[in-house]
């Protein structure tokens, strides 16, 4: 979603994103405004399944009853009301391409007053959530048997979350205080950035506490014996379990040249 996300943002950008309209012909006034609209589906859906991911993250450290159906319960919230923010955007406007097609004759749209609740409420249930889903993981991090570095350190990479907090009020903030004019190819580019800042900072946040493990498999990888000899790190018993992984997947496969 957020490569589909960033693909559209292109193209928006392509066909005049930051240029007034006045320097753009029909065409690409009509391309920008499609795809303008078009990039809020992806942005939804990618904001909601990170946030659901670190909800499935929350199940695996605990499993109590409460914390169980509090996780079910989030995750379904933020599938019904980003769901029912993608309905009101689909059907805005029949047929659906006049949202953008101002050439359409006879189109029947909703008042923008819908609209803009949709998105209301779609931003502050993303401000709700995230901080929910920021400060879960420290309650729980604190609760298991690991050293204080060491939650020190998660604490940090899970209280980066906090700066997707600030992108989703930042960009509520601004599309509750700014009043749209029909210049919309250079009036609404602060509205992308604060997107862009919010969907991608969160898919980065999200996938921060698990770095540590992946570099801890890449430290033992590299020191064991079978690239730099059992006599250098003598003191490093994971390269035995892995060395003789190693050993037996060479030896069957010498074994099958062999026999072939």
């Amino acid at each position: 979603c957020a490569l589909l996300e960033l693909s559209f943002k292109t193209t928006f950008i392509y066909y005049g994103e930051g240029r007034h309209v006045l320097y753009l012909n029909s065409y690409q006034i009509e391309q920008a405004y499609k795809y303008s609209q078009l990039v809020l589906y992806p942005f939804i859906f990618s904001t909601a399944i990170t946030k659901i991911s670190v909800g499935f993250m929350v199940l695996r450290f605990s499993q109590t009853r409460a914390m169980r159906y509090s996780m079910y319960a989030l995750m379904a919230s933020l599938i019904v009301v980003n769901g029912a923010c993608i309905v009101v955007l689909l059907s805005f406007c029949r047929p659906i391409y006049a949202t953008w097609d101002i050439r359409v004759k006879h189109a029947v749209c909703l008042s923008s007053k819908i609209l803009s609740l949709a998105s209301g409420i779609q931003g502050l249930w993303s401000v709700v959530t995230d901080l929910i889903c920021t400060s879960l993981p420290l309650v729980i991090v604190w609760k298991l048997h690991m050293g204080r570095e060491q939650k020190i350190a998660v604490t940090v990479l899970v209280s980066f979350g906090l700066v997707t907090t600030g992108c989703s009020i930042g960009r509520c903030i601004y599309y509750a205080t700014t009043k749209f004019p029909p210049d919309q190819t250079w009036s609404g580019i602060d509205l992308a950035v604060w997107t862009s800042l919010e969907s991608n900072i969160g898919i980065f946040a999200a996938n921060l506490p698990a770095l540590g493990a992946m570099l801890n498999l890449k430290s033992i990888i590299v020191r064991c014996k079978w690239l730099s000899g059992p006599e250098k790190y003598p003191d490093f018993p994971a390269c035995d379990h892995i060395g003789t992984s190693l050993d037996s997947q060479t030896a069957s496969a010498k074994r099958t040249v062999q026999v072939n």
